[in-house]
């Protein structure tokens, strides 16, 4: 996300192998590029999704894709019958309208944020969206934040505090504390918070600021030489 900007082909890049090593890691990214019209980085993400593809299918056959496609369903329904799995899962027995609705919230308000001059804010609300949306969603992946919890303590918004809780929710589960709704409750939490701060929060575009730099240093010379 802080990539975008500047550089929307690496971003979509980035975004079409975080995509393919884990789909439900980035399910409402694809949204929030259309919402914002991030076009090269969007088929960015698509081109590098059809090259990995096509390059594996060329490393190790066409056949391994078909054998993928017919054991989907039952990689899909292994939290099931496996109660290990079943507790490990983020928000379990959603139903499909449920996750549908929190991609394209997720989505739509990511893009809010980002309109706005947030990108951590942006990721978070999008890959929390990903997570509420996907069938397949595990605790263990609480720890893609991780690398935006720095900055969302340095803002001190009310993310700051919900990162913080939400991080240390794997722990207080393995003291003890129920698996369900802990982790799903942590993950509302941390969405909120980054859609106040995202989207209602009053913080300008870093581009913004800086331009109006020039601007308040000239009117303190004007300042000094009067």
């Amino acid at each position: 996300m802080l990539l975008l900007q500047q550089r929307p082909l690496l971003s979509g890049f980035l975004l079409g192998a975080a995509l393919c090593l884990k789909p439900q890691l980035a399910l409402a990214f694809p949204l929030l590029l259309t919402v914002e019209r991030k076009w090269p980085a969007l088929i960015a993400a698509g081109l590098t999704i059809i090259g990995m593809a096509a390059l594996s299918a060329l490393l190790f056959g066409p056949l391994d894709w078909v054998e993928w496609a017919r054991s989907l369903p039952a990689f899909l329904s292994l939290p099931e019958s496996m109660p290990l799995l079943h507790r490990n899962e983020i928000a379990p027995g959603l139903p499909f309208w449920v996750r549908g609705i929190a991609l394209v919230a997720g989505g739509f308000v990511a893009a809010r944020a980002l309109r706005r001059g947030n990108p951590v804010e942006a990721f978070v609300l999008a890959a929390g969206a990903g997570l509420l949306g996907s069938a397949h969603a595990m605790g263990y992946e609480f720890a893609m934040f991780a690398p935006a919890a720095p900055a969302l303590f340095a803002r001190r918004g009310w993310s700051a505090s919900a990162i913080f809780l939400f991080l240390m929710t794997p722990g207080f589960i393995w003291f003890g504390l129920a698996a369900f709704p802990s982790r799903l409750l942590a993950m509302l939490l941390l969405i909120a918070a980054a859609a106040v701060d995202g989207v209602l929060g009053g913080r300008r575009p870093p581009d913004l600021a800086s331009a109006d730099a020039p601007h308040d240093n000239s009117d303190a010379m004007t300042k000094e030489s009067a």
